[in-house]
């Protein structure tokens, strides 16, 4: 069995360099997307960020998968909506540039295994929504989801923009770079798609890997795992042998 690391929203921070340095037998590396709008880290930093992941992706003897987040969203080359919290306006030309640069190596969602990531969650609802005919009944069409997701990312990437009446995106309508932990756990309750695959996401702010592990099997069922730590600490989700386990910079 291969080696996944799946690391959080990094919103310009390099700490990735150190995990992937830690980790020389991982196979598969996951960024969950979010690479910018940091409130304390400046623009330029940010930027080159992005274009050293571009770079280890291109380079790496590794899998590296780069999921596409909602502050990356905004800077999309032909976004017209309204710009949300943490909008860089000083260099938005140069992240949409680099963005647009860079669209071959970005995707909106990943599957391996029965693990499917992307970066806040994929609920049925959203899917009907715009994927009416899908029907879950297996691995394999969930693989088949997941590349019509990314085609449409590339092609109609305006399905992705945000839908519904929360502020925040809690509700069960929302896109896979909006949805919220419950409204992804309401909408996905009694579908094929929870039975079938283990979600990992980012997006919304968890206190640690360790206490998500823990309330993961306490209060999901062992389902839907949340890996937007990064702002506070080196923490880090490995999947080994089918174990979900905590990394940490040591």
């Amino acid at each position: 069995m291969k080696k996944a690391i799946l690391l959080g929203d990094t919103h310009g921070r390099n700490i990735w360099k150190q995990i992937v340095e830690q980790e020389p037998d991982a196979d598969r590396i996951v960024f969950v997307g979010d690479y910018f709008d940091s409130f304390d880290i400046e623009g330029v930093v940010q930027l080159q960020n992005f274009l050293d992941i571009i770079e280890f992706k291109k380079t790496s003897d590794k899998e590296v998968v780069l999921l596409f987040g909602n502050h990356d969203y905004h800077y999309m080359p032909g976004f017209s909506g309204m710009p949300y919290s943490g909008y860089q306006y000083g260099i938005a030309y140069q992240f949409r540039d680099a963005i647009e640069q860079n669209l071959e190596h970005l995707q909106m969602a990943y599957l391996f295994d029965d693990v499917l990531c992307s970066h806040a969650g994929i609920g049925m609802q959203w899917v009907k929504k715009h994927f009416e005919n899908t029907e879950i009944t297996d691995l394999e069409s969930v693989a088949m989801l997941v590349d019509t997701i990314n085609d449409h990312f590339k092609f109609k990437p305006g399905i992705f923009e945000f839908d519904g009446w929360n502020p925040y995106g809690d509700n069960t309508s929302q896109t896979p770079i909006w949805i919220r932990p419950g409204s992804l756990l309401v909408t996905n309750r009694e579908s094929k798609l929870k039975e079938l695959v283990r979600q990992v996401f980012g997006h919304t702010h968890t206190k640690s890997i360790p206490e998500m592990l823990k309330a993961v099997n306490k209060n999901a069922g062992g389902r839907y795992f949340m890996i937007d730590v990064l702002d506070d600490t080196t923490g880090y989700l490995i999947c080994q042998d089918g174990e979900m386990l905590a990394g940490e910079i040591k």
